[in-house]
């Protein structure tokens, strides 16, 4: 599911670029219909405790209310999109800004996973919640190379995702650690 998910996600945002359509009904997007199927989707993936790999989920369904919104004109996904960002702005933890609270999830687990989620917040222009706390905590993990993988020498995820979220944080402010390089 994870995989076809995302691919399916990627295809629906090149043909958004393309101005085009799926030639076919996306039928299992009737699966997202409610807040009750919402919730439980999230919540069975682990979207709102920050379980690692979740974070895929929570931008594939965030991405099917959009897209459903976007061909539907209905103002049902307007609110069950705005229902995704209710839940995940309750969820998100205010000591790290990312989500789940165990430590897995503080650390670099917790802003690979966040990525996914501000991706959402940031094509919905909605405002993040604890920016400082985000971008302090990243910068923290920063090693004296100037990477942000847990393994000596870098990790291409880890190192693109710490820099994307710093830059799209946009953080002007004497509270953010400047330790990068």
């Amino acid at each position: 599911e994870k995989s076809i998910y995302q691919l399916t996600t990627f295809c629906l945002s090149a043909l958004e670029i393309l101005e085009a359509s799926p030639k076919y009904e996306l039928k299992f997007l009737s699966n997202f219909n409610s807040k009750e199927s919402i919730y439980e989707y999230l919540n069975d993936k682990g979207c709102l405790a920050g379980v690692p790999g979740s974070g895929n989920y929570a931008m594939a369904i965030a991405i099917f209310l959009t897209y459903k919104q976007k061909i539907t004109k209905s103002q049902k996904y307007t609110n069950l999109i705005q229902y995704w960002f209710d839940l995940h702005d309750k969820a998100q933890n205010p000591k790290t800004g990312f989500w789940g609270k165990k430590i897995r999830e503080r650390h670099y687990w917790g802003f690979q996973n966040a990525l996914h989620q501000f991706l959402i917040y940031h094509y919905h222009n909605k405002p993040i919640g604890y920016p400082i706390k985000i971008a302090n905590r990243i910068i923290s993990m920063q090693d004296h190379n100037g990477f942000f993988s847990m393994y000596p020498g870098g990790g291409g995820c880890w190192d693109f995702d710490a820099a994307h979220i710093l830059i799209s944080l946009d953080i002007n402010d004497d509270n953010v650690n400047t330790r990068i390089m």
